[in-house]
């Protein structure tokens, strides 16, 4: 299989091809507009063998996106964010960012007719794309945290009618998903 070429632009990888854009897009229809994938997806792309992404003339591998991904994000947890991600992608879910819930991840469910590629219907109308099912928030394994804040992230996930997942990523990069919900007693 030839792989695609992106380049580098600041945090976006940019590809002319629309195919492998709208085949391969996952993390916001926004980026199809913009003709890229976010660092992250270049990553997963890259793993799969999909990809290959240039910065100026230099190819750059996986290690190197990796480096320049924190870099570019100043996120401490980028690699656990995309150690989720993959996980995600890899048990057959789509996902879209949840940065306006104040969490990592949307999940959508590809198996319950989700819209997940331009033309191609599982079962349902394109409306199903727009309803997710849970928030992820990934957290490394020594995170610690107040109730208040999870609560305030239970309160906005039901209010938005979604389940809060914490991705605990312990220091092996395994995940463990921890379901997080209210209980009327």
């Amino acid at each position: 299989m030839k792989k695609v070429r992106g380049i580098l632009s600041g945090t976006r990888i940019m590809c002319r091809d629309k195919s492998t854009i709208e085949k391969y897009i996952f993390l916001g229809d926004e980026a199809k507009k913009l003709g890229g994938f976010s660092v992250t997806e270049g990553l997963y792309l890259i793993e799969k063998g999909i990809l290959e992404v240039y910065d100026k003339d230099r190819n750059i591998n996986f290690e190197d996106l990796l480096e320049k991904g924190k870099n570019l994000t100043n996120d401490e947890n980028f690699y656990i964010k995309y150690v989720v991600f993959r996980d995600l992608m890899s048990k057959g879910y789509m996902l879209a960012t949840g940065l306006k819930f104040g969490v990592d991840f949307r999940i959508y469910d590809k198996k319950e007719g989700v819209q997940t590629r331009k033309g191609s219907e599982n079962n349902n109308s394109q409306s199903s794309r727009m309803h997710s099912k849970f928030l992820v928030k990934v957290v490394p394994e020594e995170y610690v945290s107040s109730f208040p804040e999870i609560a305030g992230n239970i309160r906005l996930a039901k209010a938005v009618n979604k389940n809060l997942v914490y991705a605990l990523v312990d220091k092996d990069s395994d995940v463990i998903y921890y379901q997080i919900d209210m209980a009327k007693i």
